[in-house]
Formats: structure tokens, C-alpha cells, sequence
């Protein structure tokens, strides 16, 4: 996207970005993140569009994971999982529509510790 007269290119995008959330009735895409991932978390209890992951493994020890449309584990779809062995990370992007994720967002931590960082939208309006 271009710039007009006085406009910076990051302005420009923003607006760009606001009046496509505004569109299709769902906001730009925007990180979560969990520093210190050890234990099942509720990431977001609302309706998101699940867009992509990061997840860095942290504890020196291979890391599995499950992430559920839902907000109780073993309850709703599985809508992403991994494996990492030590030391590694991971960065999957699903596009900028994302998976829809009626149930909310929850991650299930099978093994190790993890850095973990979703890209969701949300409803707006």
C-alpha cells in the first residue's frame, strides 16, 4: 500500500489494516504470549481466528504441545499441536483469515516448557 501526500507508509498501513478488521468484522491479527509455558492454559475464553504460533522450547528437554478450540483440554478440536526437541523453536503462520475457534483458545502442555506466542483475531464491533 502506497502513501499519499504527508502520509508515512506505517500510518497508511494502519489505516489500511483498521478498515480491513472494520470489512470483514474481525480485527488485524495481534500476538498473545505466554513467557513460561509448563502447565494447560487458557489462552483466550473468547472466539478468535487462530492465525499462526511461535513456540521456543526453554527447559533444555524436548517439548509436546496440543492447542484446543475450546477451554477445556480434551473438550472441542484440535486445532494445531508440535513437537520440539531441546533448544529448538517453531513458527507456523495459518494466514491472515485463521482458523475460526469458536471455543475459545487453550493450550495442553504434554511434555517440557515452552516460550509461546499465538497470532489471534477477535470480533470487533
Amino acid at each position: 500500500r502506497a502513501g499519499g501526500a504527508g502520509h508515512t507508509g506505517e500510518h497508511v498501513n494502519q489505516y489500511a489494516d483498521a478498515i480491513d478488521a472494520a470489512q470483514d468484522g474481525w480485527s488485524a491479527p495481534h500476538p498473545l504470549s505466554i513467557a513460561d509455558l509448563t502447565a494447560d492454559t487458557v489462552i483466550d475464553g473468547r472466539e478468535v481466528r487462530l492465525c499462526g504460533w511461535s513456540v521456543r522450547e526453554t527447559a533444555g528437554a524436548a517439548a509436546k504441545w496440543r492447542l484446543w478450540d475450546s477451554t477445556t483440554v480434551g473438550q472441542g478440536q484440535i486445532v494445531g499441536n508440535g513437537y520440539l526437541a531441546a533448544n529448538l523453536s517453531d513458527t507456523q503462520w495459518l494466514g491472515d483469515k485463521g482458523v475460526l475457534c469458536v471455543g475459545g483458545l487453550t493450550v495442553d502442555v504434554l511434555a517440557g516448557a515452552m516460550e509461546f506466542v499465538v497470532w489471534v483475531r477477535h470480533a470487533v464491533g
